[in-house]
C-alpha cells in the first residue's frame, strides 16, 4: 500500500545568514526521515491487546494519525536552521518523507511540532484532501486541525471498551524532539529514523490512566494538556 504522506509549505528559513541557493548548489541536499512506531521497543502491530501504560492498563491500538511541522536543527544549543514543512501521517501505512534543501554540515539534535501552528491551524489553510478534511477540529472548539488522533481499547474489569486520545487548538501543540549527532554530506543519501514510542503518550511527567483519568479527550482542557505535555518525549531522532 502507498505510504500515506503529504507535505506542504516547504520554505526554508535560515537562522545562520547565507546566501541564496538553487536546488543544484552542492551546498544543499535532501535528507529522508525514515518512520516508525513501537511500545517500549516492540513494532507497533494494530489491532493487538497487547500493550501496557504505565497505569498497568493493557492496550490496542486502532489508529494513529498526526501532524509533524516546523523542524528546527541545532548544534551546540545554537539554532542552524529550520524547514517550515508540515507534514500529515498515518500510521497504518508506515514510510518515509524528504526535508528539501537543507544545508551540507552537521547538527546535534532536532526539534519538531507534533501539530501545526497558529498561522497554518485554520480551516482550508491546508490542501482539502479527503485525509486532511477528515483531521479538521470542529468550528465550534476553535477549529483548525486535529493534532493527535490516537485511539483503540482497553482492558477493564468489563470488557474492551474504546479511547480516543485527540489534540486540537493552540494551546496544545506538542514541542517534541531529541539529541542526534548527523552530518548532512552533498552528494550522498543523507537519512535519518523518527521512532514514536506511544507508551510515552501515557507518562512522563504524568501518568495517565483510561480508568481515572477518562478515555475521551477531546474537548477536556486538562485532559489535552496532560496528554500534550507527556508527548515532549514520544519521538526519537536516531541514525540509521
Amino acid at each position: 500500500m502507498k505510504p500515506v504522506f503529504f507535505a506542504f509549505s516547504l520554505i526554508t528559513l535560515l537562522f545562520s545568514a547565507c546566501k541564496k541557493e538553487d536546488s543544484t548548489d552542492v551546498g544543499f541536499t535532501d535528507l529522508s526521515i525514515n518512520l516508525s512506531f513501537e511500545v517500549d521497543g516492540a513494532p507497533l502491530v494494530f489491532d493487538t491487546m497487547r500493550y501496557i501504560n504505565a497505569a498497568g492498563e493493557q492496550y490496542s491500538v486502532t489508529r494513529l494519525e498526526y501532524f509533524l511541522s516546523h523542524f528546527r536543527f541545532y548544534k551546540n544549543g545554537l539554532p542552524l536552521f529550520s524547514k517550515d514543512t508540515t507534514i500529515y501521517v498515518n500510521a497504518r501505512n508506515t514510510g518515509s518523507f524528504l526535508l528539501h534543501q537543507l544545508p551540507v554540515g552537521s547538527f546535534d539534535s532536532i526539534a519538531c511540532y507534533i501539530g501545526i501552528d497558529s498561522a497554518s491551524n485554520v480551516h482550508g489553510k491546508l490542501p482539502q484532501t479527503t485525509e486532511i478534511v477528515g483531521m479538521e477540529w470542529p468550528d465550534m472548539m476553535g477549529g483548525g486541525y486535529h493534532f493527535l488522533k490516537l485511539e483503540g481499547h482497553w482492558q477493564d474489569t468489563a470488557g474492551t471498551p474504546g479511547y480516543a486520545m485527540h489534540l486540537g487548538t493552540n494551546m496544545m501543540l506538542v514541542h517534541a524532539g531529541s539529541f542526534v549527532g548527523y552530518t548532512v554530506r552533498s552528494g550522498a543519501t543523507n537519512s535519518i529514523n523518527l521512532v514514536m514510542n506511544l507508551n510515552e503518550w501515557y507518562r512522563n511527567p504524568a501518568n495517565y490512566s483510561f480508568d481515572q483519568d477518562g478515555v475521551y479527550t477531546m474537548g477536556d482542557m486538562m485532559l489535552m494538556t496532560k496528554i500534550a505535555h507527556n508527548g515532549a518525549d514520544v519521538l526519537q531522532f536516531k541514525v540509521p
